[in-house]
């Protein structure tokens, strides 16, 4: 200890440069965010054993029918999987919804029509008892239906 500068053990200078470390680690993730989020996230599956790589923002929802998986394109293209609609769900993050247990809907297509259901484009989605009030909570601002 004889041998390190006094300034280096003082607890104001450390906490400065703990501080300092802090700040610039924040500013740093915000800016990646920021610049990642901008391309737009992908993801990739395998749909009749083909790869498939679509934007996240180009799904308009995910259809569950027991065994069988439909991810359906704003295009108005889908594509069959055999991933669990819950996987979906867990691989999609917080732009899906989940509406009912055989329904995702992309949060930022998604309009609400009516209580008991969700438009997206032309289609009408139903919407469960069980999730009818995350779907209000989520989707009423964009619709203005309570």
């Amino acid at each position: 200890m004889k041998n390190v500068a006094p300034m280096l053990i003082n607890p104001a200078f450390l906490g400065l440069i703990l501080t300092a470390l802090a700040i610039g680690d924040y500013f740093w993730a915000k800016w990646l965010l920021k610049k990642f989020k901008q391309k737009g996230r992908t993801i990739t599956f395998c749909s009749e054993r083909k790869s498939v790589t679509l934007p996240l923002a180009e799904i308009a929802y995910v259809e569950s029918n027991d065994t069988e998986v439909r991810i359906v394109a704003m295009s108005g293209e889908s594509y069959r999987n055999r991933t669990g609609i819950s996987q979906w769900e867990n691989l999609l993050g917080n732009d899906f919804l989940r509406i009912h247990r055989s329904y995702l809907v992309n949060t930022r297509l998604a309009r609400r029509s009516s209580p008991d259901t969700v438009s997206i484009g032309n289609t009408e989605l139903p919407v469960s008892r069980k999730y009818k009030e995350i779907v209000q909570g989520v989707l009423s601002s964009k619709s203005g239906l309570v």
